[in-house]
């Protein structure tokens, strides 16, 4: 009370007095204080509009991570298959990964995966490897797409969900990971990868093969 100026503070006789100010004190000091929040809301507006442009720009610029190392793998590979995502697409080549690195992805990561109920759609380059795990792929939530390794080289993995674009390099005494959140650009890539599925996808409905869809080499057109 004494601070908003409704009492007055006095000393007598050694003890200490309050006193009330006149009602019209208060009257004034809400007047005050609507003055004040008026020049607030003013000053807001004038000062709207070069803060939501400055916010814009601070929003779109994506945010990128980088990680290094074994340990560095395993910290995008947690935030892959972290709680509460549908479904991960991307893709990934199986000759290059470190066998133990691949063995935690095989028997930690997607049996973690599959507990949380994430799907996942990926491009795998044609290998005896690839084709093992696209073998009763549904059961383990999984859609696997082949293409030629020696045409369609597929060195590293990426992996797009939620906002997020996942790029790992798993090449012995190379662990690489790189994490790049923006929405534009996930939503962009998954579009891609969603039309490559749905392309191999009808390409499969077709009595070709029975171990699913494999891209073919490129064929050569003369002039």
């Amino acid at each position: 009370m004494k601070a908003r100026g409704l009492v007055t503070e006095f000393e007598k006789e050694n003890v200490r007095f309050f006193r009330p100010e006149r009602p019209e004190k208060l009257e004034s000091i809400i007047t005050a204080r609507q003055r004040e929040c008026m020049i607030a809301t003013s000053l807001a507006k004038d000062l709207m509009p070069d803060l939501s442009t400055q916010w814009k720009e601070a929003v779109n610029k994506p945010t990128i991570r980088y990680y290094q190392g074994r340990e560095g793998v395993q910290t995008v590979l947690e935030d892959i298959y972290s709680q509460g995502k549908s479904e991960i697409v991307g893709c990934v080549g199986l000759e290059k990964p470190d066998e133990q690195l691949f063995g935690e992805i095989i028997h930690t990561f997607m049996p973690l995966r599959i507990r949380r109920k994430i799907f996942t759609r990926a491009l795998n380059n044609d290998s005896e490897r690839a084709r093992e795990l696209q073998k009763n792929a549904s059961d383990r939530l999984s859609d696997i797409f082949l293409a030629d390794g020696t045409h369609y080289p597929l060195p590293a993995e990426i992996d797009v969900y939620e906002d997020k674009i996942a790029f790992l390099s798993f090449a012995k005494k190379d662990f690489m990971g790189l994490i790049v959140e923006n929405k534009d650009f996930a939503v962009t890539l998954k579009s891609v990868f969603t039309l490559l599925f749905s392309l191999l996808q009808q390409q499969q409905e077709k009595p070709k093969s029975a171990l699913g869809p494999t891209i073919p080499p490129p064929s050569v057109h003369q002039a």
